[in-house]
């Protein structure tokens, strides 16, 4: 194995079919392919079509993104359907007769990638030109038989991690409907019965105004709640906090933070990112917390901690936060708005079971995410030593 340019006899690009194109056709444009999967399927005439939908696939043909190629939406061709399919010149068309699919893993391997990027020219849509691209590099390896196993290998780990990526959008459907069905009462787990309480945000938490620093107060000191500690998930644990500021004692004591504080992201460049919560899990010594967030401290024993986690995100508290936000410069809410917004309320034993369930279906995504997450580092791995030769397919033990 060696390195070889593409347009050294390996493959062949924009090869002419010297077909008129059909009366009706599948057509892919470049905005078609996300990752590798076809997201848009649209049929068109020819006399209807655009310019650029000229290349006819075959069987086994690799379109190559050759405009931004850096997101590396690039397709393999695996089957004809009733009509035929005609891609974008936005595309190059790659035929071989070598294993297509280890061509295309090669096209996927960092340093071909890094050297197509190093061809581009362009500034706000960079492109590599055919030409260019033929004079890029991939480690070839001629034997044929040595290609399929390799193709064989790395297409077994696309198909674990499809697989997994399948089942993380279970997952998330099942913890979205279970927040759906169980936040707004709709469905009621077993043993709980009764109304649900109707109370105001204000009858639950009273609202401060974070603090305000110099940029120089940050960076070391005291641990500090920030924007995106709320924003990015919705429970806050005392060892997640990565914010350091310094500040007296009589500040620390005016913003100090509590284990049940519910924070609130006061203000955005979005009127759609505000309002987002996180409660905070653990008592922190000397948390203080960011003038981007609000602090709702609870008023009395009826919230429950784990409950606060996601009551707050219900589709129609998000939407009267909207529509509350006001916007000049930023989008930004208010302890006082918030504090009228309608919360409906189940006792905190049926509080804590709806809590308890929601977050092993949680639990179960996060997993899952993290397993995603594995397989993916996994066959990145195996594409930069399989396809560079340093390891070889007879070495691998075990499956995916």
């Amino acid at each position: 194995m060696g390195k070889a340019r593409l347009d050294s006899g390996i493959v062949e690009i924009n090869p002419y079919s010297g077909k008129k194109r059909p009366a009706q056709f599948y057509y892919i444009d470049l905005d078609a392919v996300t990752a590798g999967k076809l997201t848009k399927d649209v049929i068109v005439s020819r006399t209807e079509a655009p310019s650029r939908a000229q290349r006819l696939l075959k069987v086994n043909d690799i379109l190559f993104q050759t405009v931004r190629p850096y997101q590396q939406n690039n397709y393999f061709f695996s089957k004809e359907r009733e009509l035929r399919t005609v891609a974008s010149t936005g595309y190059a068309q790659i035929r071989t007769e070598n294993n297509p699919m280890y061509i295309y893993y090669s096209l996927h391997q960092d340093e071909f990638v890094r050297e197509v990027n190093n061809r581009t020219t362009g500034s706000n849509y960079p492109a590599i030109n055919p030409t260019e691209l033929g004079k890029c590099c991939i480690y070839y390896e001629p034997d044929h038989k040595k290609q399929d196993k390799i193709a064989a290998v790395l297409t077994a780990a696309d198909e674990a991690i499809a697989a997994s990526r399948a089942l993380v959008e279970k997952y998330a459907a099942v913890k979205q409907g279970l927040m759906q069905d169980l936040l707004s009462g709709r469905v009621r787990l077993s043993g709980y019965k009764g109304d649900w309480e109707l109370l105001k945000i204000g009858n639950l938490l009273d609202f401060k105004n974070g603090l305000n620093k110099g940029k120089e107060f940050f960076g070391e000191g005291i641990p500090i709640v920030n924007y995106m500690d709320v924003y990015s998930k919705p429970g806050i644990h005392a060892a997640s906090l990565e914010g350091r500021v310094r500040l007296s004692k009589n500040e620390i004591k005016r913003f100090e933070v509590r284990k049940g504080d519910v924070f609130f992201t006061r203000t955005s460049e979005s009127v759609n990112e505000v309002g987002y919560t996180s409660v905070l899990l653990d008592d922190v010594e000397d948390g203080v917390f960011s003038g981007f967030v609000l602090r709702g401290r609870p008023k009395n024993d009826k919230l429950d901690i784990h409950y606060c986690q996601f009551c707050f995100t219900t589709p129609e508290i998000r939407r009267a936060i909207i529509v509350g936000a006001t916007y000049t410069t930023r989008a930004l809410t208010s302890g006082t708005y918030l504090s009228t917004i309608p919360i409906p309320l189940p006792k905190p034993d049926e509080q804590r079971a709806i809590a308890e369930t929601i977050m092993a279906a949680d639990e179960r995504l996060t997993a899952e995410r993290e397993r995603l997450r594995k397989l993916e580092d996994i066959k990145r791995g195996l594409m930069n030593d399989l396809l560079t030769n340093k390891v070889t397919t007879d070495k691998l033990q075990g499956g995916i």
